[in-house]
């Protein structure tokens, strides 16, 4: 497992604007996470609420 820091600030900034796309009563729980994708420019964050989906890149220093 790979440790993946990122800045807090950034992280709240996503998250507030994910939660307008995805509704937090979900019946399927899967729809309340955040996928977690680290690549070579940074992390990518995706939501998805089966109709539409949102990808926000946060650039930091991993390796995929």
């Amino acid at each position: 497992m790979k440790v993946i820091q990122l800045p807090v600030s950034e992280l709240k900034s996503a998250l507030a604007g994910f939660n307008k796309l995805v509704n937090s009563r979900t019946t399927l729980p899967a729809l309340g996470c955040v996928r977690v994708q680290p690549q070579a420019e940074g992390v990518d964050l995706q939501v998805t609420d089966l109709d539409s989906f949102a990808t926000r890149r946060i650039k930091t220093e991993c390796s995929p």
